[in-house]
């Protein structure tokens, strides 16, 4: 570029660029029509033009392997497709043999049934033919009998005695001796007849009820691509290499107060440090066990876990004392809430509705009570409470409206409550996730509406959940970004922008896309690495 002639002055070369009018110049038109315009000397800006082209590749590549991740991704769910087609279509053959099967079962039943009952209706319709047939020969008899004696009558020459045929009319009118027999050869005789038949009743069994069994194929969104946000790094924490994040507190200052694992892959030990709005440490203290940050007031925060409870600022460190008192003498102003010594206290707020659990160990599982605030924790006694059966829980958020809470628990699994009661209105534990590890939960408003978002650090995930009814997966925030290494803690600060907390003491901040897309500072775009899905 450097032996590149003036359009303007074809014997100067260009040497120069004009920062007004974001133009190339030579030395006659920064003397002219550029006079009085900051110009930078080209060979002398050689080495920052390097260091942004560098800067610019570098988003680039960024942004290329996003695009490649798509890519694989959207291969890797079409063969996923097909393959999960073969299996519906399997399982559909499946289910039609088996109602097929019951239907042929039932069939060699029903027709073993009839046969049995063929049988016996045929062994009833030959004993009575018998019964009849004896019954028939014997009037036969008596009716030849009764016409040998009518002949005998009529014959005038017959030297018959007429005593015998007056002895068989009154047997016959009376009932005795010959005549008996008509009686009794008419009784029991059958007044029915006995056939086969098929109930006719209300069956269960309709096409719907078939259709229900064998089901219909749907087609589930699972695309790994929505909602489309931006992330960008904000600082890395110092001595948190492999280290996970466990609590981030961002403060009215910009400045933001983070908890990390001292050792990576152990939380016996943390540190929690105040960063600057830039990354740099203005103070930290090791604790003993992994604790939650809670912003207080204006420059306080409450450090608080299982073996924890502190308030801290910039400058000092306090330990809060909890006193033993009755049941029965308890301080109508209260200040801080009294604890019995076996409890645990717990406290996961975020902004303005104030939370906190108490546990009570017991075996596997803890009794905890859920104690909501609307005021700071340290001057105020909880406003209401109520208890839950949950094991020990990780993490927790209120939603806007402070009605519905989330829950993360050992279990592992997130559960739902409505505020005052006791059971879980839904629980979230997906079956498309090899090892769902959930650690943190957030409410957070995406595309205009407030969803919650559930850090999963085994599977680079962030899960995005609808609440309202009851949990329903949306998708992904910030699937393929490669900043988004194990999530481990969320959050968000008074604007509204979300804090990540990732591996190896990344932080993130997150934000919609439409936000990056208007943003007209240009510095801060160029700082921050902006990736989107």
């Amino acid at each position: 570029m450097g032996g590149e002639m003036c359009d303007d002055h074809p014997d100067e070369k260009l040497r120069f660029v004009c920062v007004v009018c974001d133009k190339l110049i030579c030395r006659d038109c920064k003397l002219t029509e550029h006079e009085g315009h900051k110009t930078i000397d080209i060979s002398k800006a050689r080495a920052g033009l390097r260091e942004k082209l560098e800067r610019h590749k570098e988003r680039l590549e960024q942004r290329l392997t996003v695009l490649e991740n798509v890519a694989r991704e959207v291969e890797e769910d079409r063969s996923t497709a097909s393959r999960v087609e073969g299996e519906v279509e399997k399982e559909i053959h499946h289910r039609v043999a088996v109602v097929t099967g019951w239907i042929q079962e039932v069939e060699a039943e029903a027709m073993e049934a009839l046969r049995t009952t063929t049988i016996k209706t045929e062994t009833s319709f030959n004993s009575t033919t018998t019964d009849l047939d004896k019954r028939r020969k014997t009037f036969k008899e008596m009716v030849e009998e009764v016409s040998t004696m009518l002949s005998n009558l009529d014959d005038q020459d017959s030297n018959s005695n007429p005593i015998e045929a007056l002895r068989l009319e009154q047997d016959m009118r009376t009932g005795r001796g010959s005549g008996e027999k008509l009686e009794l050869l008419t009784e029991g005789l059958p007044t029915y007849s006995v056939r086969p038949f098929l109930r006719k009743e209300k069956s269960c069994l309709t096409a719907d009820a078939v259709r229900l069994f064998v089901g219909a194929p749907v087609f589930t969104q699972v695309s790994k691509m929505t909602p489309k946000v931006a992330l960008s790094p904000v600082f890395r924490c110092a001595h948190a290499s492999g280290a996970r994040v466990t609590a981030i507190c961002p403060m009215l200052d910009g400045t933001v107060w983070v908890a990390h694992d001292v050792t990576a892959g152990e939380d016996e030990q943390q540190r929690v440090a105040l960063y600057s709005a830039k990354g740099k440490p203005l103070r930290e203290q090791k604790v003993r066990g992994r604790v939650n940050i809670v912003r207080v007031s204006h420059d306080w925060v409450f450090v608080g876990g299982d073996h924890v409870q502190k308030v801290m600022n910039a400058h000092e460190t306090r330990d809060i004392v909890t006193e033993r008192l009755d049941e029965h003498h308890v301080p109508k102003g209260g200040s801080l809430k009294a604890m019995k010594p076996a409890e645990k206290h717990n406290v996961f707020s975020k902004l303005d509705i104030r939370f906190s659990i108490k546990s009570a160990q017991s075996g596997e599982r803890s009794v905890c009570t859920v104690e909501a605030r609307n005021m700071p924790l340290l001057w105020i006694v909880g406003t209401s409470s109520f208890t839950i059966k949950v094991q020990r829980p990780l993490a927790m958020d209120a939603d806007s409206s402070g009605q519905f809470f989330a829950v993360v628990d050992a279990d592992p699994s997130v559960r739902l409550y409505r505020l005052s009661h006791t059971e879980p209105v839904s629980v979230y534990k997906p079956t498309h996730e090899e090892c769902f590890s959930p650690t943190d939960v957030c409410f957070h408003v995406l595309d205009g509406k407030e969803v919650l978002l559930v850090a999963d650090w085994a599977n680079n995930a962030i899960h995005v959940l609808d609440f309202r009814e009851k949990f329903r997966f949306i998708g992904y925030l910030g699937a393929g970004c490669p900043l988004l290494a194990e999530p481990t803690a969320i959050t968000k600060d008074d604007g509204d922008r979300l804090w990540i907390g990732c591996k190896g003491g990344q932080l993130l901040t997150c934000l919609s896309a439409d936000d990056v897309l208007h943003d007209s500072d240009e510095e801060a775009r160029d700082e921050g690495l902006h990736v989107s899905d």
